[in-house]
Order: C-alpha cells, then sequence, then structure tokens
C-alpha cells in the first residue's frame, strides 16, 4: 500500500498546540545554546589538560583527545537539538509545513542519536561488568 499525505486523522495545529509549539521552541533553542557554551568549554578544557598534564607525564596529550572524543559525541545532539528550536519557531510563525517537518525530523534525529549512543553505552557497561566479574572471581583461585 502506498503511503499519502492523506489520512483517516486530518491533524491541525489550534491556538493552543501552536502555543505549546513556540514554547518548545524557546526551550530547545536556549538548550542548544548552552550545550554550544558547553562544547566550547569542553574543548578549552580539553586544551588546558593537555598543557597543563604534559609537564607531569606523556598522557597530557591522550586526556585532552578523550575530552575532544566527548565534544566529537556531544555536538550532534545539541546541533540537531538547536536547529529543532529554530525550525519550530520559523515553522509556526510563518505556518509553513516543510519546516515544521523539518524540525521535527530534526527532533527524531537527536533522539535517535542519543538513544543509539546510550545503547552503546549499555553494552560497553555490560562488557566492563563481565570482565570485572571475570577478573575478580579469577583472583580468588
Amino acid at each position: 500500500m502506498m503511503q499519502n499525505e492523506q489520512s483517516l486523522f486530518q491533524l491541525s495545529l489550534d491556538d493552543e498546540a501552536i502555543f505549546q509549539c513556540k514554547e518548545i521552541s524557546k526551550w530547545a533553542k536556549f538548550l542548544g545554546i548552552i550545550g554550544f557554551v558547553v562544547l566550547g568549554l569542553l574543548i578549552l578544557v580539553s586544551i588546558g589538560m593537555s598543557i597543563y598534564f604534559t609537564r607531569f607525564g606523556g598522557f597530557g596529550p591522550m586526556l585532552g583527545l578523550i575530552y575532544l572524543g566527548f565534544v566529537g559525541i556531544y555536538i550532534y545532539p545539541v546541533l540537531a537539538l538547536f536547529r529543532f528550536g529554530k525550525w519550530m519557531k520559523m515553522a509556526v510563525t510563518n505556518a509553513d509545513q516543510v519546516l515544521f517537518n523539518k524540525s521535527l525530523k530534526s527532533l527524531k534525529n537527536c533522539f535517535l542519536y542519543i538513544g543509539i549512543v546510550t545503547i552503546i553505552l549499555i553494552c560497553i557497561y555490560g562488557v566492563l561488568a563481565l570482565v570485572g566479574l571475570i577478573t575478580a572471581a579469577s583472583s580468588f583461585n
């Protein structure tokens, strides 16, 4: 069956829905901006750690790269959330269906990315717990 734009239920945005979308867009944009600030601070911390800890041994650059890795992981959901907020506000202000759909896709991608990262972290924690149990059990022998 081919999917088209018509459905059994025709949804529309009433004044309450438009108000809620505008409020959501403000908070999403705010959290996106805060996320960018945190990313900037993480970059500065990674540079500072690289410089500072190099004096005490050779592991300073490694710590800096680890923090830059966090920036790399964190940048996409922050960007997607910011885009959602920006596009949602424009969509409801201008009654633009294309921008509305684009904003929802950006929010979906944000949640999808966070979900995948969460699954990966749960798997990593599970493997680490298993390795810890095996190591602890082998130390009793």
